[in-house]
């Protein structure tokens, strides 16, 4: 065997393993319940990522504060204002915190979804050309 072969072929084995070892930390979930199950050997939940959309309530420019809420009131906040507006939907990823209350949930990432009337706009044409 050529040594760039066992090189390459140990790169490979590398590479397998760190994307093993990555599965295996990965939250599991329970089929049947949907939640999450918990570390063996500690009685701590496991913390998890899960996508979020929000309604942006409130612009404070000076503070550089964007302020949020969940279709059932909840408030979140982020730094960077940069040209959000009162009204806009943005699509978040939030962090569970490792556990059950909501409240304590962390925006790790937020991307600008577009305005309400706009989903209107998209919806009327689509609905209008569908009846056609």
């Amino acid at each position: 065997m050529k040594k760039v072969d066992l090189v390459i072929t140990f790169a490979i084995c590398l590479i397998l393993l760190g994307c093993v070892g990555c599965i295996a930390k990965m939250p599991k979930a329970n089929a049947e319940t949907g939640t999450e199950v918990t570390d063996a050997t500690t009685t701590e939940k496991v913390r998890s990522t899960h996508p979020k959309a929000m309604i942006i309530v409130a612009v404070d420019r000076e503070a550089d504060i964007v302020t949020l809420s969940t279709c059932s009131g909840l408030l979140y906040e982020f730094y960077g204002v940069q040209d959000y507006e009162e009204g806009d939907i943005v699509a978040l990823i939030m962090d569970d915190n490792g556990t059950e209350d909501v409240r304590d949930d962390i925006i790790l990432a937020h991307q600008y979804c577009g305005w309400p009337e706009k989903f209107d706009e998209v919806y009327a044409e689509y609905t209008e050309k569908k009846g056609e």
